[in-house]
């Protein structure tokens, strides 16, 4: 799990992406290999109607690029092993360790806050190798970015001190995590104020994350929904809170509006905004509605919208597809409402972050290969066998 979550941090080794995901990889297939474990049929179908979606993008498009192909097989690989080796283990250890990590790096968020002067002399003591610069790709050029190294349980940025990005490579990545995780511990029936969603509420509120609010808005919003019993009392206590929250936080609604009223101009192609972006990525997408145009087509600007980015690419079936299996997946752990709050807080999160390739989301949709024997039910929080 540990392994999974790093290959999907986009900040662990990332000066060595390729390395560490070969490296990644082969520790992965070492761990199956020692688990002795069979890889169930239906991996295989889906690695083939993949194949033959690449196939079609490669005679329609005359476009392919195979070290991009291989990098995207070796992370679809490794979500495989780690729902295979994991099992339903999956659902329980993945909030688990981002809860570890999570509480291993708010300490350092706090020391930023009120010894700024130490971060940076950490981040100057950090070796050069575990630097990075997270700027924006431009014509195949890294613009200049926030200064930040990855300490694997924190990445540092010595001017970014204000929001915390914990493991992850910026904090609304952070709080992607932090809100999937403590989601999918609420529809799997832990509802109490316990350590591990304390921290997770916690550490998505130091993200300082317009989208992460909105996404915590959702969870919190269904926990309060499931624990009271008079459901109109519950949404009659909602409605303020999530109003005094949006009026108190005076930086999401001015950035939510700014989103919807920035428009496109090609002046600006290199800094769009989530909206701009949808807008573009659309206008591409009609072209190509169904197939998409493949993985590695270059639009000529740079998409800050994950979810119209992956239509974009992937086309409106394959996009459905992976929907479905992850709520598909998400059944086996969750009622209908749980699972239709997390899909929410997935789709809220792909309005700004391109995390459908990471492995980790590849693991939590690949559940649903797992053979019928293994499929589990929430009783009362617990995991329990099929009947």
């Amino acid at each position: 799990m540990l392994l999974t979550l790093w290959l999907s941090s986009r900040a662990a080794f990332i000066n060595f992406e390729d390395q560490f995901l070969v490296l990644g990889f082969t520790l992965a297939v070492a761990i199956w290999f020692y688990s002795q474990l069979k890889i169930p049929t239906a991996f295989f179908v889906y690695l083939g109607m993949f194949a033959l979606w690449v196939l079609l993008i490669a005679f329609v498009e005359q476009r392919v690029s195979y070290p991009t192909l291989i990098g995207h097989l070796l992370r679809v690989a490794v979500g495989i092993i780690a729902v295979v080796v994991l099992n339903n283990r999956l659902f329980h250890l993945f909030p688990l360790w981002v809860y570890r990590l999570s509480l291993m790096g708010l300490p350092l968020y706090a020391l930023g806050l009120f010894a700024p002067d130490l971060i940076a002399k950490a981040y100057a003591l950090t070796p050069e190798i575990l630097t990075f610069h997270g700027g924006t790709l431009i014509e195949g050029r890294l613009d200049s970015g926030l200064p930040r190294a990855s300490w694997l349980f924190y990445t540092l940025s010595p001017t970014r001190l204000s929001q915390n990005a914990g493991f992850m490579w910026e904090p609304a990545a952070f709080a992607f995590v932090t809100v999937s995780a403590l989601t999918l511990r609420l529809i799997r029936g832990h509802r109490s104020l316990d350590k591990q969603n304390i921290i997770l509420t916690i550490a998505t509120l130091t993200t300082l994350s317009t989208t992460g609010y909105l996404g915590l808005a959702l969870a919190l919003g269904y926990w309060v929904f499931s624990v009271w019993e008079n459901k109109l009392l519950a949404v009659a206590c909602l409605l303020p809170a999530i109003v005094t929250a949006l009026l108190g936080f005076d930086f999401i609604l001015p950035k939510i509006t700014a989103e919807f009223e920035t428009g496109y101009s090609d002046s600006m192609r290199w800094s769009l905004s989530r909206y701009a972006s949808f807008l573009r990525d659309f206008e591409v997408f009609r072209r190509s509605p169904l197939l998409g145009t493949g993985l590695v087509a270059d639009p000529g600007y740079d998409s800050h919208n994950g979810f119209s980015d992956y239509l974009r690419r992937y086309g409106l079936f394959w996009t459905m597809a992976t929907l479905v299996l992850l709520a598909t997946s998400l059944r086996r752990v969750a009622t209908l409402p749980g699972t239709a709050t997390f899909l929410a807080v997935i789709l809220v999160f792909a309005w700004s972050e391109k995390f459908f390739e990471l492995p980790l989301f590849y693991a939590l949709q690949f559940a649903v290969f797992l053979p019928l024997a293994q499929r589990v039910y929430p009783q009362g929080g617990h995991i329990a066998r099929s009947p």
